[in-house]
């Protein structure tokens, strides 16, 4: 059994950081912190392997440092979430109003539909309802079964009505006489949605808002658990004032095993790779919370408690951050020391990934020694490192692929400079295989 740590920094120094020293300028680090564990995931997939991720710099008050893994987890099962009573009613009221006017009997069961309808999807169906009136005309025609559409759809009671497409909730009505006992023998006997039916009208739903190009943005309230179109278009599902039920403290749970934890990344345990569209929802719903400070003595304090309590001789630790502590001010090196020599006395391993603008620092290169014209960031995690005798490193795959290692001391230094997250997938994959 083994266990990789990953301390990820998303604070605001490393927003700059990352901004001015990678190869990919337009791809912001909060987003890019998600493919960074995934590539350091993806090679650990044993099923006795363990990993946890700490982030650094949130900007919520008591929770500066959480666990992303837990937080992402966290936030899928927002996202999915049931519909709301009160969001699938409304689609109903609109739906009956026009031109489905047996839909409540086909669809007869809210919890039902509360299994095959997030409220967030139903959030939006309900918003483009009620402001596209072809959307709606496409929705009743297209995406219904006949059975439950109307030949004659009821007029509206209103100008404002037809301008909305909301409505007021309305039982069916039926004409008195023979054909009304006719309609409603009908009714009777019509045969209620199944949950795939329902499945198969929301993905037709959201299949066709996505091919318009337009996608609205949403507002997660708290305290009601349910969401809401923003009147003034955020960019995100979220709020700092969410992060206290968000984000996730760091504990014992912080710790999930390899392909659980692959699964929460990607969104889906079949998902072999973590694509473009979900790296860029999870920015979304997490950069509200971040870009802060940079506790990193407490951070790495956390991730120490983690590596005592978990039963494993074989503990890694990767470290990416600019350096740039803001809980250090009054600490020093013999502060530095003592949390490298608990993180060695449990077994650790720890691999430093310096992430900066800095042109000091040879990123194909590990070092024995620190250089005197580094900037105090790349010294900080130079000190942090572990030191690693130079046989024990496949030196034939790194010095094939343009590495220089240091040997003049028979050891170097775990410390490197991370120019992307692309980058780390290839220096990191030679010492997680000899690792593991």
């Amino acid at each position: 059994m083994s266990i990789t740590g990953i301390l990820l920094d998303v604070s605001q120094s490393m927003r700059s950081n990352f901004k001015s020293g990678t190869d990919e300028r337009s791809v912001p680090w909060a987003q890019s912190i998600f493919k960074v564990i995934d590539n350091l995931v993806k090679y650990a997939v044993s099923d006795d392997h363990h990993v946890f991720a700490i982030g650094v710099g949130a900007n919520c008050t008591g929770k500066e440092i959480f666990d992303v893994i837990g937080t992402i987890k966290q936030i899928t099962e927002i996202m999915q979430t049931p519909a709301t009573e009160k969001h699938i009613n409304s689609i109903l009221d609109i739906l009956e109003k026009n031109g489905a006017r047996n839909v409540r009997k086909w669809a007869r069961d809210v919890a039902l539909i509360q299994e095959a309808a997030s409220d967030y999807t139903a959030t939006v169906v309900l918003w483009k309802l009620e402001n596209d009136e072809e959307f709606r005309k496409i929705f009743v025609n297209d995406f219904l079964p006949k059975r439950v559409r109307d030949t004659e759809p009821r007029a509206p009671d209103s100008d404002h009505d037809v301008k909305s497409g909301s409505f007021g909730r309305r039982s069916t009505k039926f004409k008195r006489g023979v054909a009304g006992d006719l309609t409603a023998s009908l009714l009777s006997r019509l045969r209620p949605a199944t949950k795939e039916d329902i499945e198969e009208i929301v993905e037709k739903a959201k299949s066709h808002i996505a091919s318009t190009g337009l996608w609205v943005r949403l507002n997660f309230y708290s305290v009601e658990g349910s969401f809401r179109v923003s009147e003034k278009g955020t960019q995100n599902t979220f709020r700092v004032r969410d992060g206290s039920r968000i984000l996730k403290h760091v504990g014992v749970r912080s710790i999930f095993g390899v392909q659980h934890a692959s699964s929460i990344i990607r969104g889906c345990l079949k998902e072999k790779e973590l694509s473009t569209e979900r790296k860029q929802q999870l920015r979304e719903n997490i950069e509200p919370f971040i870009y802060g400070l940079t506790p990193l003595y407490e951070s790495l304090e956390k991730a120490t408690n983690l590596f005592e309590g978990f039963p494993s001789k074989r503990k890694l630790l990767f470290v990416l951050s600019d350096g740039q502590p803001t809980d250090g001010r009054n600490k020093g090196s013999n502060e530095m020391k003592e949390i490298r020599s608990k993180l060695e006395n449990a077994g650790v391993k720890i691999v430093s990934c310096f992430i900066a603008g800095s042109t000091d620092v040879d990123p194909k290169r590990l070092y024995d020694e620190e250089q005197a014209d580094w900037e105090p960031g790349a010294k900080f995690l130079f000190s942090l490192s572990s030191e690693v005798p130079t046989q024990h490193l496949p030196r034939a795959i790194l010095i094939k692929r343009g590495w220089t290692i240091d040997d003049t001391k028979n050891e170097t230094k775990l410390f490197m400079q991370v120019n992307h997250p692309d980058n780390l997938r290839y220096k990191s994959f030679a010492i997680l295989e000899n690792h593991h």
